[in-house]
């Protein structure tokens, strides 16, 4: 170890941390790290820590005392009799560089860092070896007169629970119990400072220990004055920030609400300078300030909600005005000027306590909830309304240009967060809500020098409520759809319109005769870039509640459709939101009439795809196409209600259309060389097409199949397995003449899966074989007839033993139905069961191997479903299979292991 304790070598290896290249960086800090952990560092620590050196190789050596003394105290072991002469001489050596440097001016963060291991040297010794230290530190506080030394003990007395919440202990339970012991005395003493008109240490430093020390224990009603006092420490710009950090810590300890008398008595009279305080902040502009203001009040309102409640219920007028004053201050928390998040960033603090008051509220017993109580918190809500309609309103299109895409996030989460908070007040307000909103939005419009954003920001307002609105409601809601038309034509109001009817679709659905004067809105929404996607969302949305009038506004909204596919005018989402919609219209359409419409409004995609087929260049605008078509055979068949006066032939639909796609498919395939988003696309088109056809699908099964079998030693990927597997489920239960085309394509598939298991396959299309294998062991065991089902066996078998759990778990589905298939057959000498007996022992192994320790916990499961499996089907083999593997792993009773598992 002579070149780790080479003090030349550790101060060159500094240097390059510092000021070597990316590559030295990187391996300096290995080497580093690892110089710390050896024993050796105990020594050398001392001599980086030489005056003489350089900044970073003391800093170095500061950093590697803590950690020796954190991490590695049981090197010292502290238990001996003779080793406490040892540490005892460290604890003074400790002592006096900790002295030396604090002394010293310009290495404040080597000082820190030894203040810190002094700490935690004395959390460590403080149960055992040196149980005085703290009583000593008080002592040193009454004797020294020198500021700076005072100064230091301060900042050991406030590191001490922070390192103890940091750090691992063993003894840590005795640790806060001597730290407990000594509270009284650090809270009476900081009491003294903080009351101090002549603070010779500090009160940022006082307030930083008092705050620390809260962690240890919360006595709040003896120290209620002292916490009283701190709220002085507002006023000061220089111990703004901690008095802030310590009121919060304060407020929010977990015992704090139990102190209901107390943080009524000391603290509801404090408001009102708080809310001067706030006021003032806000006329100022002065957004860090009121950023801390909001974090104190939000942080007591929280932990004052039952007081809140009890106080307004109690019918006690003077209790009653102090916590009205309380929730004005709240609602004054989000009266910030300006734009969240650019001007400020504190009006959504106060959110969470509005949402827990509500609850608060709802869960007042039947005495509590009297109208003056009701209407007391209801007055409030209604205020709280108009306070964050102004504050979700936007500014002018112009200046959000400007914004950066973090300011546009934080405004959209902003304005969610708004929403929940309108929604959850629909609780306490009711109807009163809708009606409060409707009011607002009325106003707006009369005033014609209202801002177009007053308006966009009371339709957000009153979408957000549209989930907790009545469905048979119609007061205010069948008014504000008869104002949508007629609002001015711009974009974002047109947005939020559209935004209003997705939202209010289920209400819609109940209320038909609504709707259909909004047609005129939403077409016009479509066709627009602009506006198309809150048009499309409530499009589907109305469909999906509505579909069986469809065929009322059908043609206007698939020629609408047309138009934007001919001149892709919008974006892919909402093409492919506007193809689902167009299945959903056209799935309740007579045949003739939806094969004509699908003809029609598709035919700009099959012109697309024919010209992205034949492209090289054009290969992502291939896979938006056929995404595209995949949405609309996914709607296509959801409507089956049998109300219908006619039965739209949907399967028929599909495969026309399929046959037609099917030419360009093949060339797209090739040209794109089997792209894997090409691949996974065109098997999910095929998934949905078989999905919505069923049966009718049979026309393309010679198609199809050769299509998988000419596709998959191209590209072999997982999806194309998932579709097989899905194929072949279908044909094997037709009674065509399928069958020898279903066994041809499993071996096939089977034949070329089996070739990459000589190499290294890929996990995810391993897992995708063996699940399509178990599937279709259970569909048609018949399958396995006229294939090397040894070799599957041994697939499956290496499968079990995968790192992957995905991969294991399918290979013991396969696993369980392939041993329990030539039973359920009534078939003992199937080609099955000659594999399963070949290989059982294997297996067997593999399986215990797993629940010794081999594999994933998670996995365990679904090795007892095969082990169960052989214990019904093929006990006699599995008992000799089990004791055998039992011999080869470190099992504990392994006859009972064995015993219970046959059992």
């Amino acid at each position: 170890m002579d070149n780790v304790t080479n003090i030349e070598s550790i101060e060159r290896a500094i240097s390059e941390l510092y000021n070597g290249s990316t590559e030295q960086r990187s391996l300096a800090n290995q080497w580093l790290i690892q110089v710390q952990l050896s024993p050796d560092a105990w020594k050398f620590c001392w001599k980086l820590l030489d005056f003489e050196k350089a900044f970073e190789v003391q800093f170095f050596g500061a950093c590697t005392l803590y950690v020796k003394i954190s991490k590695f105290w049981g090197e010292l072991n502290s238990d001996s009799e003779e080793n406490h002469e040892i540490i005892e001489q460290l604890r003074l050596k400790l002592f006096d560089i900790v002295v030396k440097y604090s002394q010293s001016n310009g290495l404040k963060a080597v000082a820190g860092r030894l203040t810190v291991a002094f700490s935690s040297f004395i959390l460590h010794s403080v149960t055992n070896i040196w149980k005085t230290a703290i009583d000593e530190i008080f002592a040193n506080l009454a004797t020294f007169q020198n500021e700076t030394m005072n100064r230091l003990f301060l900042e050991i007395l406030t590191s001490l629970p922070e390192e103890l919440n940091n750090g691992s202990f063993m003894n840590r339970v005795d640790v806060i119990s001597v730290l407990r012991q000594h509270s009284d005395r650090i809270f009476n003493l900081l009491s003294t400072l903080l009351n101090s008109s002549d603070n010779q240490f500090g009160a940022t430093q006082a307030l930083k220990c008092f705050s620390s020390w809260i962690t240890i224990s919360l006595p709040l009603q003896q120290i209620a004055p002292t916490v009283v006092e701190i709220f002085k420490f507002l006023f000061d710009i220089t111990t703004f920030d901690a008095a802030v950090e310590t009121l919060c810590n304060i407020f929010s300890h977990g015992e704090v609400s139990t102190y209901k008398n107390t943080i009524y008595e000391f603290f509801f009279p404090k408001l009102d300078e708080l809310f001067s305080l706030i006021v003032s902040a806000q006329q100022n502009n002065d957004s860090d300030t009121c950023h801390g203001l909001t974090r104190i009040i939000t942080t007591l309102a929280d932990s004052s909600i039952s007081i809140i409640k009890s106080c307004a219920a109690s019918g006690e007028e003077a209790r009653i005005q102090r916590v009205a004053k309380f929730l004005e201050l709240v609602l004054q928390c989000s009266r910030m000027p300006g734009f969240y998040p650019i001007d400020e960033q504190s009006s959504d603090m106060p959110f969470t306590f509005w949402y827990n008051l509500q609850d608060e509220i709802w869960n007042l017993s039947a005495q509590e909830r009297t109208p003056e109580v009701m209407s007391f918190f209801q007055g409030y809500y209604f205020q709280l309304v108009d306070v964050i309609l102004v504050k979700t309103v936007l500014p002018p299109k112009k200046v959000m240009d400007t914004w950066g895409s973090d300011e546009m996030e934080g405004s959209r989460c902003y304005r969610q967060d708004v929403g929940d908070v309108v929604m959850y007040m629909y609780n306490v307000l009711h109807t009163q809500l809708l009606k409060h909103i409707c009011e607002r939005l009325s106003t707006f419009l009369q005033n014609t020098d209202t801002s177009i954003q007053y308006i966009e920001a009371a339709l957000f307002l009153l979408r957000s409520v549209a989930d907790a609105v009545d469905l048979e409601e119609t007061t205010y809601i069948p008014a504000v759809f008869e104002l949508l038309p007629r609002l001015p034509q711009e974009d974002c109001l047109i947005q939020q319109s559209l935004f209003v009817i997705s939202s209010f679709a289920e209400w819609l659905s109940n209320h038909p005769d609504i709707l259909y004067p909004l047609k005129a809105l939403l077409i016009r929404g479509l066709i627009a870039k602009e506006t198309a996607l809150p048009a499309s969302l409530a499009l589907k949305e109305i469909l999906r509640e509505h579909q069986h009038c469809a065929h009322e506004y059908a043609e206007d909204v698939l020629q609408a459709i047309f138009e934007v596919f001919q001149a892709n005018s919008v974006g892919v989402r909402e093409q492919n939101r506007l193809a689902s919609c167009a299945a959903l219209i056209i799935a309740v359409l007579p045949f003739d009439d939806a094969r004509r419409c699908a003809d029609t409004v598709l035919s700009p995609k099959f012109l697309e795809f024919q010209v992205a087929a034949s492209s090289p260049n054009k290969y992502a605008l291939a896979v938006n196409v056929l995404n595209i078509f995949s949405g609309f055979f996914y709607f296509l068949n959801v409507y089956t209600s049998e109300e219908l006066p006619h039965s739209p032939k949907n399967g028929e639909l599909v495969i026309e259309l399929v046959s037609k796609l099917l030419p360009s498919l093949k060339v797209a395939l090739e040209t794109h060389q089997a792209r894997e988003e090409i691949v996974q696309a065109t098997c999910t088109l095929f998934k949905r097409a078989i999905r919505s056809s069923l049966n009718d699908f049979s026309a393309l099964f010679s198609d199809t199949t050769s299509l998988i079998i000419q596709l998959y030693p191209v590209k072999p990927h997982a999806s194309v397995l998932d579709l097989s597997s899905q194929l072949l489920t279908l044909m094997v239960s037709d009674e065509g003449n399928y069958r020898e085309m279903a066994q041809r394509t499993f071996c096939e598939i089977c034949s070329y899966s089996l070739k990459l298991f000589e190499g290294t396959i890929d996990p995810d299309i391993a897992e995708a074989f063996m699940s399509f294998l178990g599937l279709l062991v259970r569909r048609s065991t018949d399958l396995f007839l006229t294939i090397n089902n040894k070799t599957l066996m041994e697939a499956a078998i290496f499968c079990a033993s995968a790192k992957e759990s995905g991969t294991v778990k399918q290979a013991c589905f396969f696993l369980t139905n392939f041993i329990s298939a030539p039973h359920r057959l009534n078939s003992p000498n199937h080609p099955v069961r000659q594999a399963v007996g070949e290989y059982g022992r294997r297996l067997v192994n593999v399986m215990i191997g797993g629940i010794a320790g081999n594999s994933p916990r998670i996995v365990v499961d679904s090795f007892a479903e095969v082990i169960t499996a052989l214990n019904k089907y093929e006990i006699t083999l599995h008992s000799a299979w089990l004791k055998a593997a039992c011999e080869e792993y470190d099992l504990v009773d392994k006859a009972i292991f064995a015993s219970r598992i046959l059992r």
